[in-house]
């Protein structure tokens, strides 16, 4: 089949891209980084149309601190991206797109192509987000733009897909019909991720969490019971301007590394925790059940899909009953006590080889095979 892929960065959808050309599909990856940097990746150049050098400034967003111009300079470069795919679209049969970014590229890929559009959403319905969002005080809305962008694709794509059962779930309550709906969980990329070993008890922070440090990450949450317990906590990832992150010797910050770095900072740490609002299905959670980390999450991190998919061996994944400090309190409690019963001197692991398997992004393509092979069928 021949597959177009388009969003504005990298995210997961390079790695889809790239299990998908595995597996033998004719893929093209339409996205504004370099095609140096998808190389590093893994994605062959040739598989890659870049719109770097043309809007690649625009991404001085991430530079600037003021919240709402930061955000419509990225309003204007998922358009501008969009603008770009739907005018340069080659022919394909399968038409996969980032839910913020894709709506006249969708448009141009079912009319001009005959092609079956893909919306591709990572974490929650965008209302339920927004509500969400709504509900802390310091937190910023989801702009109007994004809204609209993401209900138009939500309406015009044959599928929807999404990685976890909670972020389904809130489709399903937005009418959005089950049949529409694909369930795929992320993968986690084995090479550059594995069992590390327990460190040293004065070279260990007790709790890790990767990603940018924002409300909906939690992270308000997590500030509170770790100071409230006097546990140290390291920090991996960008921070937003509207979500200080604490200035207290218990708080140490790295900014964002590449991912392949990533394995070092598990291995500092005694546990991973997430106690996120809204959240598809966590990369970061994946890579740290894959380093042998015992974890604490949410129900809204897709941690259950995660479990579900792995079937681990011993109790290391601890699932927050609520939102609540009392409830990621007992979990954080759990989750040092199983790190106190690893046996020293060897590799953290808790998965079984096999099982592990089903959590790499070939598994994921494999998975998408089955709807290919729908389509093929229909």
């Amino acid at each position: 089949m021949k597959i177009a892929i388009a969003l504005t960065g990298r995210s997961h959808l390079l790695n889809v891209s790239r299990s998908l050309i595995e597996i033998g599909h004719e893929v093209t990856f339409y996205t504004c980084i370099p095609k140096s940097r998808c190389k590093r990746f893994g994605l062959p150049a040739e598989n890659v149309v870049s719109l770097f050098p043309l809007l690649g400034w625009l991404f001085i967003y991430r530079k600037i601190k003021t919240m709402w111009l930061r955000e419509m300079i990225l309003s204007w470069l998922d358009y501008l991206v969009d603008s770009c795919v739907a005018w340069i679209l080659r022919p394909c049969d399968v038409f996969i797109g980032a839910s913020t970014v894709v709506v006249k590229s969708s448009v141009v890929a079912k009319n001009k192509y005959n092609a079956t559009v893909i919306c591709d959403c990572g974490t929650k319905h965008v209302l339920e987000q927004n509500k969400i969002l709504s509900q802390i005080p310091s937190a910023r809305r989801i702009a109007y733009s994004v809204i609209k962008r993401e209900l138009k694709n939500y309406k015009f794509a044959d599928y929807i897909t999404v990685p976890s059962f909670h972020s389904m779930e809130t489709f399903l309550k937005h009418g959005i019909p089950q049949s529409k709906l694909f369930r795929n969980p992320y993968g986690v990329d084995i090479s550059l991720f594995g069992p590390t070993m327990k460190p040293a008890p004065d070279q260990s922070y007790d709790v890790i969490i990767i990603g940018t440090w924002r409300y909906i990450k939690g992270v308000d949450l997590l500030s509170k019971v770790c100071t409230d317990m006097g546990l140290n906590l390291l920090h991996v990832g960008g921070q937003f301007a509207n979500c200080p992150f604490p200035n207290t010797p218990l708080f140490t910050h790295v900014p964002p590394v590449d991912e392949k770095e990533l394995t070092n900072y598990y291995a500092k740490a005694k546990v991973f925790v997430l106690p996120s609002r809204a959240e598809g299905l966590a990369l970061v959670l994946a890579q740290a059940v894959v380093s042998g980390l015992p974890v604490v999450y949410s129900k809204d991190t897709g941690g259950h899909d995660i479990k579900k998919l792995i079937e681990p061996k011993g109790d290391f994944m601890f699932e927050m009953e609520s939102f609540s400090e009392e409830s990621l309190k007992a979990c954080i409690e759990k989750a040092l006590m199983a790190y106190q019963n690893q046996p020293d001197g060897v590799p953290r692991n808790y998965t079984v080889p096999q099982k592990l398997e089903k959590l790499t992004w070939t598994a994921y393509g494999q998975r998408y095979e089955t709807l290919f092979d729908k389509l093929i069928h229909e």
